[in-house]
């Protein structure tokens, strides 16, 4: 048995996929070729039900056109049903004032989303391997991170209610990838925008991982991957806290205004508190894009000196009491 279906079998395990129905996203490129190749061949044993999902973001022309023409042959080739979506992510990233990159992964994951709800599925399969997990443990580093982000991207992660992301080829390699599909003689499409080092992600691939490794240490991919494993592991534990501080701590919870008991947060630590307050905003979907160190901390100083102030997203902080009242203002 190939390495890539022993590995990927794991994931399967890890993710807890067996029986289930799979929204796999096929872009064409060889991880997720080899990620949908894999599912197959294992689709049986573990009673998968796969569908494919794919984004033309229209980015490169006939090229573009050809990756979704090639995913729809292929699904087709496998018997697995096919749902392909085309946007325009230059128009959409000028119109919304982002960058390409964002708008394609937001037009990606709005689409992911709205065909697991039309074909009632529970899961969307991502090809992401190992190297892709420590790049994204470098990009976090260099741009600045807290332990939550050293842990790099989760295997699980929640969606919305009864829709969540699985990335089964996480303990991967890209090296393994390709020579799976080199023995299953299987080809795939090449994006020529993947060696574009204009981008942050390949500028990290193809310049600063490289020249970690030629300078400074051979194995830094193998020593992110454990950083990362090892940030994931305390990270678990500071969930178990927050999450026994929520219990306690909110006196009541709407989508404009969140109340918090004081007495119940105030002697906590620093690092709790900060990383309370970032899961409190998420679980409020209010606007996190600005809030970074310095704003979680200066809640944390908010707590104790019963100042009032109004944060990024317009989100005010003031005392009343006991309580410690946050509210979204419109």
């Amino acid at each position: 048995m190939h390495a890539l279906i022993t590995q990927l079998q794991q994931g399967i395990i890890d993710c807890r996929l067996a029986d289930t129905e799979l929204l796999v996203a096929v872009s064409g490129g060889a991880d997720s070729v080899a990620l949908l190749l894999g599912l197959q061949e294992l689709a049986k044993e573990n009673a998968l039900h796969l569908q494919v999902a794919h984004v033309n973001h229209q980015l490169r022309g006939e090229q573009s056109d050809s990756d979704s023409q090639f995913v729809a042959s292929l699904a087709a080739s496998l018997g697995v049903p096919c749902h392909v979506d085309s946007v325009d992510i230059a128009i959409m990233a000028k119109e919304w004032g982002i960058g390409i990159e964002e708008a394609a992964r937001d037009a990606r994951f709005a689409f992911f989303r709205q065909t697991a709800r039309q074909t009632n599925t529970r899961w969307i399969a991502l090809a992401h391997t190992a190297d892709d997990q420590a790049e994204t443990i470098l990009h976090h580093i260099v741009r600045g991170t807290g332990i939550a982000g050293l842990r790099g991207m989760p295997a699980v992660r929640e969606l919305e209610k009864d829709i969540a992301i699985v990335r089964p080829l996480l303990r991967t390699s890209r090296k393994t990838v390709l020579n799976y599909l080199q023995i299953r003689n299987q080809e795939f499409r090449q994006d020529g925008t993947n060696d574009d080092t204009e981008f942050t992600r390949n500028r990290i691939r193809h310049v600063l991982l490289p020249m970690l490794e030629t300078q400074f240490n051979p194995q830094v991919r193998q020593a992110l991957l454990r950083l990362g494993t090892q940030a994931g592991e305390v990270q678990t534990l500071i969930d178990d806290q927050i999450r026994s501080l929520c219990a306690v701590a909110v006196a009541s919870q709407q989508d404009e205004i969140c109340r918090l008991v004081r007495d119940r947060l105030v002697g906590k630590t620093r690092y709790l508190l900060r990383a309370f307050f970032a899961r409190l905003w998420q679980q409020q979907n209010w606007p996190r894009q600005r809030m970074g160190f310095a704003e979680w901390d200066r809640l944390v100083d908010l707590l104790h000196n019963e100042e009032t102030a109004v944060l990024p997203g317009n989100v005010e902080v003031r005392t009343r009491g006991d309580l410690f009242v946050l509210r979204k203002r419109s």
